[in-house]
């Protein structure tokens, strides 16, 4: 429960961020005016974002792979694997406080086990390596 409600802060706080930055994509609607944080995806609508969304970041098309990871951490937000690769996206972008917001909370839930795709609900292990590292780099601080 703690972690949902964390997770649900750090939404509402990026999204205000994000009102007031074009850079980034705000999580309050897509393209197409939805509305994403009542939005259910059947399992094929959940494969096929997130094959996309992951397309997307072997492309460099950070921003939309943003949008879509946004999307399915907003769709179910106790799924550690979404969290994490919205960090991921972070952490691409240069935007590591937001970045290390996430992985933090993806690191609560990780597997040895991990595979990589829509139906996985833990982070990878390799979410702690991108802490220490960010933790070695730019401290302990936020």
């Amino acid at each position: 429960m703690k972690t949902t409600i964390k997770i649900l802060i750090l939404f509402f706080v990026l999204g205000l961020v994000n009102l007031s930055s074009a850079q980034n994509p705000k999580f309050e609607r897509d393209s197409n005016g939805i509305n994403l944080e009542n939005f259910d995806l059947t399992k094929k609508e959940l494969r096929k974002s997130y094959k996309q969304a992951n397309h997307y970041l072997e492309i460099e098309k950070v921003d939309e792979a943003l949008r879509l990871f946004a999307k399915l951490a907003i769709n179910d937000p106790s799924n550690s694997n979404f969290i994490y690769h919205v960090g991921l996206c972070y952490y691409q972008k240069g935007n590591y406080p937001a970045a290390k917001d996430f992985f933090e909370i993806a690191s609560e839930c990780t597997s040895k086990r991990y595979r990589d795709n829509a139906l996985e609900r833990n982070a990878p292990l390799e979410v702690l390596d991108y802490l220490e590292e960010m933790n070695k780099n730019f401290g302990n601080n936020k």
